[in-house]
């Protein structure tokens, strides 16, 4: 298990981005299929942050999706993010 640190500022604002276009699909593949600990940790913690826009929008994939990552994700700061 391993340790993640945030994003790039270049990386924040990029996913800072899809949420505002309210693209939490992407955000999703980013939390939970970035080969960087960082970038997940970031989408995950974006995500968290965008609360009921993303709950009004989360598909049954979606979902899935960050259960099987909490579950399986090698950063504790990356699943304890998702918990958020």
């Amino acid at each position: 298990m391993f340790m993640a640190s945030n994003p790039s500022r270049k990386e924040t604002d990029y996913l800072y981005s899809l949420a505002n276009q309210h693209k939490y699909g992407e955000l999703v593949q980013y939390a939970c299929n970035h080969e960087r600990a960082s970038v997940r940790f970031g989408a995950a913690g974006i995500l968290s942050e965008s609360g009921r826009q993303f709950k009004n929008r989360c598909t049954d994939e979606a979902i899935e999706m960050l259960i099987h990552s909490v579950l399986n994700d090698p950063s504790n700061n990356v699943r304890g993010k998702m918990l958020n």
